[in-house]
């Protein structure tokens, strides 16, 4: 028998008094909401079950401000044969006045804490095509209970921002462009790169491969050819700009080709405590740990910290070095 508690509210039918009981338990530590239930516990059931979903969902959304529709959820229960509405509210600090979605985010920060990929998405509705059909191809099952392990999903059943950067719908891009000789003044072309992280690395890694000039050498009867760039010094960097990426910041990562060059820009400093000198010799501190670890899981990345160093030693035989 369901009682009333600090996590549970029960009544008897749909008003607009529920709205504060849903604003007390997204101020508080969240609770559920039965409607359909009166005071004494007694199974009453809503007869109009459509029509009092419709009216909650929308007095949830538009009389509560910032909009906190992404902290609940409505659902339909059978109990004892009739129907009842339970209103599940996540703990999310709000106020009573309209904000923007930069302060939604504060919100959620300030509920969750300050790394990024941990945070609850703002965006709920997300598919992962390119995901899915990477774990497949890694032979790693991923279903709802491998997704929380991995921190795609949080302990509320919500998608993270981790979520977000490997869903169809993440909101941050690749840029690249290529100059006429060493400057850039003027685009011989733009290229875009959207989508999940997974499919942007890809498309990105086809991008700079075919843009890898392929050089020959005669020695006696043998022709030598070589790239241009090393192939591994390439892979490293596109991974570093993903892995290492401070994403709290929405600028797009910016990869421009010149006729000697290509210069890879990623958004972010580095990780308090971590110099220049440390990461040539191979110190890693993880920004986004549970981003990197899908990385590793999936045979991407070999392990933390061996990047920079790698790209180094494939230039063992070039004579211009990279720049840091």
């Amino acid at each position: 028998m369901l009682k009333e508690n600090m996590h549970i509210e029960l009544k008897k039918k749909y008003t607009k008094d529920i709205l504060k009981t849903v604003v007390a338990f997204a101020n508080t530590s969240g609770g559920k909401i039965y409607i359909g239930i009166d005071d004494n516990s007694k199974i009453l059931g809503v007869k109009d079950i459509d029509s009092d979903i419709l009216k909650l969902s929308n007095s949830i959304r538009d009389a509560i401000k910032p909009d906190v529709t992404i902290f609940t959820s409505i659902s339909i229960e059978k109990i004892d044969g009739k129907d009842i509405l339970v209103v599940d509210v996540q703990k999310s600090v709000i106020s009573s006045v309209p904000v923007t979605e930069a302060v939604i985010f504060k919100m959620i920060r300030d509920t969750d804490g300050e790394n990024f990929e941990d945070l609850r998405s703002i965006n709920q509705i997300l598919e992962f095509n390119s995901l899915i059909e990477e774990f497949e191809q890694a032979n790693i099952k991923l279903g709802k209970s491998q997704m929380r392990t991995f921190n795609i999903i949080d302990k509320d059943g919500l998608y993270t921002n981790l979520g977000l950067l490997l869903s169809e719908e993440c909101p941050y891009t690749m840029k690249a462009a290529i100059f006429e000789e060493n400057t850039k003044e003027v685009f011989k072309d733009r290229f875009e790169f959207s989508g999940s992280l997974i499919k942007q690395m890809k498309e990105v890694y086809s991008f700079l491969n075919r843009n890898n000039r392929t050089q020959s050498q005669i020695k006696g009867l043998t022709r030598i050819d070589t790239r241009e760039y090393p192939e591994i010094a390439i892979r490293e960097a596109l991974f570093n700009s993903i892995v290492h990426k401070d994403y709290a910041y929405s600028s797009s990562t910016l990869i421009s080709i010149f006729d000697d060059n290509i210069e890879i820009v990623t958004i972010g400093c580095l990780v308090k405590g971590l110099s220049e000198d440390d990461i040539l010799l191979g110190v890693s501190i993880l920004r986004n740990i549970n981003l990197a670890n899908i990385f590793y899981r999936l045979n991407l990345i070999e392990a933390y910290g061996t990047g920079i160093p790698k790209i180094i030693e494939s230039y063992d035989e070039y004579k211009v070095k990279p720049k840091i």
